[in-house]
């Protein structure tokens, strides 16, 4: 079991809308695609629902900002870090001016916790990026970096329990010429972490940013045998 039942996702995705004048900001209402504003919630850490209030507030005080994102993603994958992660996700394209111009306003400091912004127009592509590309993720000999977009574990605690355990059971059933295949292997954290375990390991998933954020950790790890592929599908990697 996990050593923390509550605020331990680090990752969130909340959705806006506007309801006459007023911004709604949280979560989808079950069975529904209305939103419900979501000002406290037990699952997430404290400082998402603070940024998630501020920008509700922010919003609403300024009725001049008429592009608004239909998403916003946090995520903060190591619990000690100092800075969170926030994506902006538009359903119309929006100018880099009008970025710009939101940009300005948005909370840069959450106490002691810098926030990092990306703003991605209707085509999920990146327009502007307020500073770092990854954020940081290690678990002992294991170092990695990933960018938003890319699939990771949502809990970070429960994610070394699974680390170890993987390492455990495959410490039993492994051969010396082993080999792994790693379907749907997002940023490719099961495959790094097994890397020594294996003789040759190809790992595929169907998200180019993950298999990007894998490739970039497989050269500053100087691996020799694993092989991240991008497949759109099962059948691609039998081949």
């Amino acid at each position: 079991p996990s050593s923390q039942p509550f605020n331990y996702r680090n990752s969130v995705v909340y959705h806006l809308t506007r309801i006459g004048n007023k911004i709604v900001l949280g979560f989808n209402k079950r069975k529904s695609h209305s939103i419900t504003d979501i000002t406290d919630c037990l699952i997430v850490p404290a400082v998402f629902q603070q940024l998630i209030n501020e920008l509700r507030t922010l919003f609403n005080s300024q009725p001049l900002l008429k592009k608004l994102p239909a998403n916003i993603k946090i995520r903060k994958l190591m619990g000690e870090e100092k800075t969170i992660f926030a994506g902006f996700y538009f359903n119309k394209d929006i100018s880099r001016k009008d970025i710009e111009a939101m940009a300005a306003l948005l909370p840069k400091l959450l106490d002691d916790i810098s926030v990092e912004y990306t703003f991605l127009n209707d085509e999920k592509k990146i327009t502007y990026r307020s500073g770092l590309e990854r954020e940081n993720f290690s678990y002992k000999n294991l170092s990695m970096q990933v960018s938003l977009d890319s699939f990771f574990q949502t809990n970070s605690l429960q994610l070394h329990n699974m680390l170890d355990y993987l390492e455990t059971l495959v410490a039993k059933k492994n051969g010396k010429e082993a080999k792994l295949l790693d379907l749907y292997c997002g940023a490719g954290i099961f495959s790094l972490w097994l890397k020594d375990k294996f003789v040759q390991i190809t790992a595929t998933d169907s998200a180019k940013n993950s298999i990007k954020d894998a490739r970039h950790t497989l050269t500053e790890m100087k691996v020799d045998n694993i092989k991240f592929g991008i497949a759109e599908k099962e059948s691609e990697t039998q081949k």
